[in-house]
Protein backbone atom coordinates (compact mmCIF):
# COMPACT_ATOMS: atom_id res chain seq x y z
CA UNK A 1 0.00 0.00 0.00
CA UNK A 2 1.37 3.25 -1.06
CA UNK A 3 1.64 6.26 1.17
CA UNK A 4 -0.98 8.21 -0.84
CA UNK A 5 -3.51 5.36 -0.51
CA UNK A 6 -2.95 5.10 3.24
CA UNK A 7 -3.47 8.83 3.58
CA UNK A 8 -6.77 8.70 1.63
CA UNK A 9 -8.09 5.92 3.88
CA UNK A 10 -7.21 7.93 6.96
CA UNK A 11 -9.01 10.96 5.57
CA UNK A 12 -12.11 8.88 4.72
CA UNK A 13 -12.28 7.50 8.30
CA UNK A 14 -12.07 10.95 9.84
CA UNK A 15 -14.53 12.48 7.40
CA UNK A 16 -17.86 13.43 9.04
CA UNK A 17 -16.50 13.24 12.63
CA UNK A 18 -16.71 16.30 14.92
CA UNK A 19 -13.33 17.77 15.69
CA UNK A 20 -12.44 18.03 19.36
CA UNK A 21 -10.96 21.18 20.74
CA UNK A 22 -7.92 20.78 22.91
CA UNK A 23 -8.43 20.93 26.64
CA UNK A 24 -6.17 23.96 27.01
CA UNK A 25 -8.29 26.24 24.84
CA UNK A 26 -9.88 29.19 26.61
CA UNK A 27 -11.93 30.71 23.80
CA UNK A 28 -14.98 28.67 24.72
CA UNK A 29 -17.83 30.93 25.89
CA UNK A 30 -18.65 30.53 29.59
CA UNK A 31 -21.79 28.67 30.48
CA UNK A 32 -24.65 30.76 31.84
CA UNK A 33 -25.39 30.30 35.46
CA UNK A 34 -28.74 28.89 36.42
CA UNK A 35 -29.26 31.52 39.09
CA UNK A 36 -29.10 35.22 38.06
CA UNK A 37 -26.72 37.58 39.79
CA UNK A 38 -28.34 39.19 42.85
CA UNK A 39 -29.16 42.86 42.51
CA UNK A 40 -27.25 45.22 44.79
CA UNK A 41 -29.29 46.11 47.83
CA UNK A 42 -29.93 49.67 48.83
CA UNK A 43 -28.04 50.69 51.97
CA UNK A 44 -29.98 50.70 55.19
CA UNK A 45 -31.43 54.13 56.10
CA UNK A 46 -29.75 53.79 59.48
CA UNK A 47 -26.32 53.30 57.87
CA UNK A 48 -26.52 55.88 55.08
CA UNK A 49 -27.37 59.10 56.89
CA UNK A 50 -25.63 62.19 58.20
CA UNK A 51 -24.25 61.98 61.72
CA UNK A 52 -22.49 64.45 64.01
CA UNK A 53 -21.36 65.11 67.58
CA UNK A 54 -21.54 68.13 69.87
CA UNK A 55 -19.01 68.14 72.72
CA UNK A 56 -18.90 70.43 75.75
CA UNK A 57 -15.54 71.71 76.96
CA UNK A 58 -15.28 73.30 80.41
CA UNK A 59 -12.60 75.94 80.99
CA UNK A 60 -10.21 75.69 83.93
CA UNK A 61 -7.62 78.24 85.04
CA UNK A 62 -4.59 76.89 86.92
CA UNK A 63 -2.43 78.70 89.44
CA UNK A 64 -5.21 80.82 90.93
CA UNK A 65 -4.78 79.88 94.60
CA UNK A 66 -3.57 83.38 95.48
CA UNK A 67 -5.94 85.23 93.12
CA UNK A 68 -9.10 86.81 94.47
CA UNK A 69 -12.39 85.67 92.89
CA UNK A 70 -12.94 89.13 91.42
CA UNK A 71 -9.52 88.94 89.77
CA UNK A 72 -10.44 85.85 87.72
CA UNK A 73 -11.16 86.40 84.02
CA UNK A 74 -14.80 86.35 83.07
CA UNK A 75 -16.18 83.44 81.06
CA UNK A 76 -16.98 85.75 78.13
CA UNK A 77 -13.39 87.01 78.11
CA UNK A 78 -11.99 83.47 78.08
CA UNK A 79 -14.31 82.43 75.26
CA UNK A 80 -13.35 85.47 73.19
CA UNK A 81 -9.66 84.69 73.68
CA UNK A 82 -10.16 81.10 72.50
CA UNK A 83 -12.10 82.27 69.46
CA UNK A 84 -9.33 84.73 68.55
CA UNK A 85 -6.84 81.85 68.38
CA UNK A 86 -9.23 79.78 66.24
CA UNK A 87 -9.71 82.69 63.82
CA UNK A 88 -5.96 82.93 63.32
CA UNK A 89 -5.74 79.23 62.52
CA UNK A 90 -8.43 78.95 59.83
CA UNK A 91 -11.22 80.87 58.07
CA UNK A 92 -14.36 81.42 60.15
CA UNK A 93 -17.68 83.22 59.82
CA UNK A 94 -19.99 84.37 62.64
CA UNK A 95 -23.44 82.93 63.15
CA UNK A 96 -26.50 84.68 61.76
CA UNK A 97 -28.57 84.64 64.96
CA UNK A 98 -25.66 84.47 67.43
CA UNK A 99 -22.69 86.67 66.62
CA UNK A 100 -20.57 84.90 69.27
CA UNK A 101 -20.94 81.61 67.39
CA UNK A 102 -18.22 80.61 64.91
CA UNK A 103 -18.58 78.37 61.87
CA UNK A 104 -15.29 76.88 60.66
CA UNK A 105 -14.21 76.14 57.10
CA UNK A 106 -14.74 72.38 57.50
CA UNK A 107 -18.33 72.79 58.75
CA UNK A 108 -17.65 72.67 62.49
CA UNK A 109 -19.24 75.20 64.85
CA UNK A 110 -18.02 76.77 68.12
CA UNK A 111 -20.61 78.15 70.56
CA UNK A 112 -20.60 79.79 73.99
CA UNK A 113 -22.92 77.66 76.13
CA UNK A 114 -23.05 79.63 79.38
CA UNK A 115 -26.16 81.34 80.68
CA UNK A 116 -26.25 85.09 79.91
CA UNK A 117 -26.31 85.82 83.63
CA UNK A 118 -23.01 83.92 83.99
CA UNK A 119 -21.07 85.63 81.18
CA UNK A 120 -19.20 87.92 83.57
CA UNK A 121 -18.58 85.17 86.13
CA UNK A 122 -15.45 82.96 86.16
CA UNK A 123 -15.71 79.57 84.50
CA UNK A 124 -18.05 78.77 81.65
CA UNK A 125 -17.68 76.26 78.85
CA UNK A 126 -17.83 76.15 75.09
CA UNK A 127 -19.43 73.70 72.71
CA UNK A 128 -17.79 72.51 69.51
CA UNK A 129 -19.81 70.58 66.94
CA UNK A 130 -18.27 68.33 64.31
CA UNK A 131 -19.20 68.67 60.63
CA UNK A 132 -21.92 66.34 59.37
CA UNK A 133 -20.43 63.15 57.90
CA UNK A 134 -21.74 59.74 56.82
CA UNK A 135 -19.22 57.25 58.25
CA UNK A 136 -18.32 56.57 61.90
CA UNK A 137 -14.64 56.59 60.99
CA UNK A 138 -14.98 60.10 59.52
CA UNK A 139 -16.86 61.20 62.64
CA UNK A 140 -14.10 59.88 64.89
CA UNK A 141 -11.51 61.76 62.82
CA UNK A 142 -13.49 64.99 63.12
CA UNK A 143 -13.94 64.47 66.86
CA UNK A 144 -10.20 64.03 67.36
CA UNK A 145 -9.67 67.14 65.25
CA UNK A 146 -11.88 69.38 67.39
CA UNK A 147 -10.26 67.97 70.54
CA UNK A 148 -6.91 69.11 69.18
CA UNK A 149 -8.43 72.43 68.10
CA UNK A 150 -9.71 73.15 71.62
CA UNK A 151 -6.41 72.16 73.25
CA UNK A 152 -4.35 74.32 70.87
CA UNK A 153 -6.68 77.29 71.38
CA UNK A 154 -6.31 77.04 75.15
CA UNK A 155 -2.51 76.69 74.91
CA UNK A 156 -2.06 79.67 72.56
CA UNK A 157 -4.65 81.99 74.14
CA UNK A 158 -3.41 85.36 75.36
CA UNK A 159 -5.23 86.05 78.62
CA UNK A 160 -2.33 86.12 81.10
CA UNK A 161 -3.64 82.92 82.74
CA UNK A 162 -2.93 79.23 82.30
CA UNK A 163 -6.16 78.08 80.66
CA UNK A 164 -6.95 74.40 80.37
CA UNK A 165 -9.79 72.63 78.58
CA UNK A 166 -11.73 69.84 80.31
CA UNK A 167 -13.81 67.38 78.33
CA UNK A 168 -16.40 66.23 80.85
CA UNK A 169 -20.12 65.69 81.32
CA UNK A 170 -20.92 67.85 84.35
CA UNK A 171 -19.75 71.04 86.02
CA UNK A 172 -18.75 71.77 89.62
CA UNK A 173 -22.37 72.56 90.55
CA UNK A 174 -23.60 69.14 89.43
CA UNK A 175 -25.22 70.30 86.17
CA UNK A 176 -25.10 67.47 83.63
CA UNK A 177 -24.72 68.39 79.95
CA UNK A 178 -22.49 65.77 78.27
CA UNK A 179 -22.15 64.99 74.58
CA UNK A 180 -24.94 65.25 72.01
CA UNK A 181 -25.32 62.81 69.12
CA UNK A 182 -27.03 64.05 65.95
CA UNK A 183 -28.59 61.80 63.31
CA UNK A 184 -30.32 62.60 60.05
CA UNK A 185 -33.80 61.08 59.98
CA UNK A 186 -36.70 61.24 57.56
CA UNK A 187 -39.78 62.27 59.52
CA UNK A 188 -42.30 60.91 57.02
CA UNK A 189 -43.03 60.67 53.32
CA UNK A 190 -46.04 60.40 51.05
CA UNK A 191 -49.43 60.35 52.73
CA UNK A 192 -47.92 60.13 56.21
CA UNK A 193 -46.01 63.37 55.57
CA UNK A 194 -49.32 65.14 54.84
CA UNK A 195 -50.86 63.64 58.00
CA UNK A 196 -47.79 64.65 60.00
CA UNK A 197 -48.02 68.28 58.88
CA UNK A 198 -51.71 68.42 59.66
CA UNK A 199 -51.03 67.14 63.17
CA UNK A 200 -48.27 69.73 63.60
CA UNK A 201 -50.78 72.48 62.80
CA UNK A 202 -53.18 70.91 65.29
CA UNK A 203 -50.46 70.79 67.96
CA UNK A 204 -49.64 74.47 67.44
CA UNK A 205 -53.25 75.37 68.09
CA UNK A 206 -53.53 73.05 71.09
CA UNK A 207 -50.33 74.47 72.57
CA UNK A 208 -51.65 78.02 72.26
CA UNK A 209 -54.94 77.03 73.94
CA UNK A 210 -53.07 75.16 76.69
CA UNK A 211 -50.89 78.20 77.34
CA UNK A 212 -53.89 80.49 77.69
CA UNK A 213 -55.68 77.97 79.91
CA UNK A 214 -52.64 77.60 82.16
CA UNK A 215 -52.28 81.32 82.87
CA UNK A 216 -54.99 81.36 85.60
CA UNK A 217 -53.48 78.27 87.20
CA UNK A 218 -50.00 79.78 87.22
CA UNK A 219 -51.40 83.02 88.65
CA UNK A 220 -53.06 81.01 91.43
CA UNK A 221 -49.76 79.23 92.16
CA UNK A 222 -47.86 82.52 92.43
CA UNK A 223 -50.59 83.98 94.64
CA UNK A 224 -50.35 81.02 96.99
CA UNK A 225 -46.55 81.30 97.07
CA UNK A 226 -46.64 85.03 97.92
CA UNK A 227 -49.32 84.47 100.56
CA UNK A 228 -47.35 81.71 102.28
CA UNK A 229 -44.15 83.76 102.15
CA UNK A 230 -45.93 86.75 103.65
CA UNK A 231 -47.57 84.76 106.43
CA UNK A 232 -44.25 83.16 107.37
CA UNK A 233 -42.43 86.49 106.98
CA UNK A 234 -39.90 85.01 104.59
CA UNK A 235 -38.10 87.08 101.93
CA UNK A 236 -39.22 86.56 98.34
CA UNK A 237 -36.32 85.89 95.99
CA UNK A 238 -36.39 84.73 92.37
CA UNK A 239 -32.72 83.75 92.22
CA UNK A 240 -33.62 80.14 93.08
CA UNK A 241 -37.11 79.34 91.76
CA UNK A 242 -37.14 75.95 93.49
CA UNK A 243 -37.01 77.67 96.89
CA UNK A 244 -40.31 79.47 96.26
CA UNK A 245 -42.34 76.31 96.88
CA UNK A 246 -40.64 75.43 100.18
CA UNK A 247 -43.08 77.57 102.15
CA UNK A 248 -46.17 76.16 100.36
CA UNK A 249 -47.81 73.16 102.07
CA UNK A 250 -47.78 70.01 99.99
CA UNK A 251 -51.55 69.57 100.20
CA UNK A 252 -51.88 72.97 98.49
CA UNK A 253 -49.09 72.66 95.92
CA UNK A 254 -49.99 69.14 94.74
CA UNK A 255 -53.52 69.94 93.43
CA UNK A 256 -52.32 73.11 91.70
CA UNK A 257 -49.46 71.34 89.94
CA UNK A 258 -51.76 68.43 89.03
CA UNK A 259 -54.21 70.90 87.47
CA UNK A 260 -51.39 72.43 85.45
CA UNK A 261 -50.41 68.99 84.14
CA UNK A 262 -54.01 68.19 83.23
CA UNK A 263 -54.20 71.37 81.16
CA UNK A 264 -51.25 70.20 79.02
CA UNK A 265 -52.27 66.52 78.99
CA UNK A 266 -54.23 66.60 75.67
CA UNK A 267 -51.25 68.18 73.89
CA UNK A 268 -48.92 65.54 75.32
CA UNK A 269 -51.19 62.67 74.23
CA UNK A 270 -51.51 63.97 70.66
CA UNK A 271 -47.75 64.50 70.47
CA UNK A 272 -47.18 60.95 71.69
CA UNK A 273 -49.52 59.67 68.99
CA UNK A 274 -47.62 61.53 66.28
CA UNK A 275 -44.21 60.33 67.46
CA UNK A 276 -45.16 56.68 67.93
CA UNK A 277 -47.42 56.06 64.93
CA UNK A 278 -46.84 58.74 62.27
CA UNK A 279 -43.29 60.10 62.44
CA UNK A 280 -40.09 58.12 61.84
CA UNK A 281 -41.88 54.98 60.61
CA UNK A 282 -39.08 54.07 58.21
CA UNK A 283 -36.38 54.31 60.88
CA UNK A 284 -38.50 52.42 63.40
CA UNK A 285 -38.81 49.43 61.04
CA UNK A 286 -35.02 49.14 60.92
CA UNK A 287 -34.55 49.08 64.69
Amino acid sequence: MTQSKRQSETDSKGHGQRSRSPRWRTDKPPEKSATPNPKPKNPSPLASRLIGLETEYATLILGTDEVEPNGMPAAQHVYSALCDVIRQDQPTVPGVFDQDQLFLANGSAVSFESHPAMHQEPGGFLEIATPEVRAPSELLTCQRSIDRLAADAAFNSKTGFDIRILKNSRDALGHVYGCHENYEAEVAHGLFLVIYRLFILLLWGMQAISLLASLPVMAAILAVVFLCKTLKRQPISFEKPDDLFESVPRWVATPLLATLRCVHLPTVLVLRLVIRHIAFRRQRRCL
